[in-house]
């Protein structure tokens, strides 16, 4: 093989490498690109986590708020319910008493009466029997009476604080729902 026949195979063989090296350029230009679009990708990722850790320490800061407002209620739940108990029994107390002065005074009524009837000359002093049944026992029955009522407005609040209580267990299971659900999402991320 001549001088120029080893020449012309060295530059076949040269421009063969230069097309290689031209194509591993272009590749290379690409991959380039590759890396920029994940870099890019990348950041905008951390930018996503980010804001969720900012979203789950807020979710955190809201669930232990409920917490304590739950642990509050129940606190406050336990005491309605032993005054509710207490007002009940003080509520069975006084009808007792209520039913006790009033056969007391129908009895003095009814002792009033035969006296009137049974002693005309001792009309002033069933006149003061009368007055003292009247003004006195009346007015205890009265003041016993109007005690119950106090006590019947006093259990129909606690029985509103009650509904209360419902409408809030309410509340709290749907938002312990809705943390299950915010946690399933985050482990399937």
């Amino acid at each position: 093989m001549s001088m120029d026949e080893k020449m012309d195979l060295l530059l076949e063989g040269m421009n063969v490498i230069r097309q290689d090296v031209a194509e591993l350029k272009r590749e290379m230009s690409e991959v380039k690109e590759d890396i920029a679009e994940l870099k890019a990708d990348v950041a905008e990722l951390k930018a996503d986590v980010a804001t969720l850790k900012q979203e789950m320490s807020e979710v955190k800061e809201d669930i232990a708020e409920l917490k304590a407002d739950v642990a509050m209620l129940k606190e406050d739940v336990a005491v309605l319910k032993v005054d509710v108990t207490v007002l009940k029994s003080d509520v069975n107390l006084l009808k007792y008493d209520v039913i006790g002065l009033k056969e007391n005074a129908e009895n003095l009524h009814a002792e009033i009466e035969k006296l009137s009837q049974g002693q005309t000359s001792a009309g002033e002093s069933m006149n003061g029997l009368r007055f003292m049944v009247e003004n006195e026992i009346y007015r205890n029955i009265k003041i016993i009476a109007e005690g119950h009522l106090d006590l019947n407005r006093k259990l129909s609040e606690v029985l509103k604080g009650k509904d209360k209580w419902e409408l809030n267990e309410v509340r709290l299971n749907h938002a312990e729902s809705e943390i299950r659900m915010i946690k399933q999402e985050l482990r399937m991320a």
